[in-house]
């Protein structure tokens, strides 16, 4: 199963169908209204992949 899958999976027991996916530029893999985004990864041991995730969530958070 991949990592955003579960984590939807998750999410939609506790929140209903009120998740949303952002591609606003960079990808932002879960938005709930009234809550921080989320993004999931499988590792951030890389550090280009730890620089993408991270500024995929300061643009969500910003706008």
């Amino acid at each position: 199963m991949l990592p955003e899958t579960f984590v939807y999976n998750r999410l939609r027991k506790y929140f209903g169908t009120d998740i949303y996916y952002s591609k606003e530029n960079t990808e932002v893999d879960f938005y709930i209204p009234d809550r921080e985004p989320i993004q999931v990864t499988f590792s951030m041991d890389n550090y280009q992949t730890r620089e993408r995730e991270i500024k995929a969530l300061g643009k969500a958070i910003k706008s």
